[in-house]
């Protein structure tokens, strides 16, 4: 399975450094992943999200207007992922 993982945000230090970490973390669980990072604004606002960085993963805001260190990234995917 592949999963999306979204970065929202508008491309300043800190949204890029999560894109990274999103993508480090979902290597090191073995994932598939689709990153995005979407930086237009109208696109932010679409979904319903007002404060970034903001994550999504698979379509749902995980995590908004936070600096998240990989270890926290890596909580809150299996979390979402144990929710499936």
């Amino acid at each position: 399975m592949t999963r999306t993982i979204k970065i929202l945000g508008g491309g300043c230090s800190k949204c890029e450094v999560l894109t990274k970490r999103a993508k480090s973390v979902a290597e090191k669980l073995g994932w598939k992943a689709n990153i995005v990072h979407i930086t237009d604004m109208d696109g932010i606002v679409k979904r319903e999200n007002f404060t970034t960085p903001a994550l999504a993963l698979d379509g749902e805001i995980i995590a908004s207007g936070r600096y998240l260190p990989p270890t926290r990234l890596e909580t809150l995917f299996l979390k979402y992922v144990a929710k499936e």
